[in-house]
């Protein structure tokens, strides 16, 4: 009987050991994984810059070529380019007025709205007088007949040498 008194209390030795160790590993897992827990979230530095405006592109070209553009407003007339040429400006509801200047051609002004890419052909006018295309025959002498006169009487043989 001793035997089974030693067997019995062996046994609920290793059981209560099996129980501890069981414990204490559960006890560790709850540790690291309170650990892991992520750190609270640092706040966003907002941005020192504000984001650039919306730009938009207008392709100007003038008929004929090489004409300086300015903005209307701008009193101290700095060229923007010289056509053909692409312009930059921000994005809007406003509008803009440029003027295209050529030499011995009149000034030409539009206005622009500032929305989206867009192009636009500016056709010059000329300030000529444009000279009328009509028949006007030459006062004085008669011109001259420098035609040949063909004799109608006779036949004329191709093959005769």
């Amino acid at each position: 009987m001793l035997w089974v008194f030693i067997f019995l209390l062996v046994a609920a030795g290793v059981a209560a050991a099996t129980v501890y160790f069981i414990e204490e590993r559960n006890r560790q897992k709850q540790v690291a994984v309170a650990d892991k827990t992520p750190p609270p979230p640092v706040p966003a530095v907002p941005d020192k810059k504000p984001p650039p405006p919306k730009q938009i592109e207008i392709n100007l070209v003038s008929v004929p070529l090489g004409a300086e553009v300015f903005r209307a407003d701008d009193p101290e007339e700095k060229t923007l380019g010289v056509t053909p040429f692409k312009a930059r400006f921000p994005a809007g509801d406003a509008t803009i007025n440029l003027i295209f200047r050529l030499e011995g051609y009149k000034q030409h002004t539009v206005s622009l709205e500032m929305k989206d890419n867009t192009g636009y052909l500016a056709e010059m006018v000329s300030l000529r007088a444009k000279k009328r295309r009509g028949s006007k025959k030459p006062v004085g002498k008669k011109p001259t007949d420098t035609k040949k006169k063909v004799d109608k009487t006779h036949t004329l043989d191709p093959f005769a040498r």
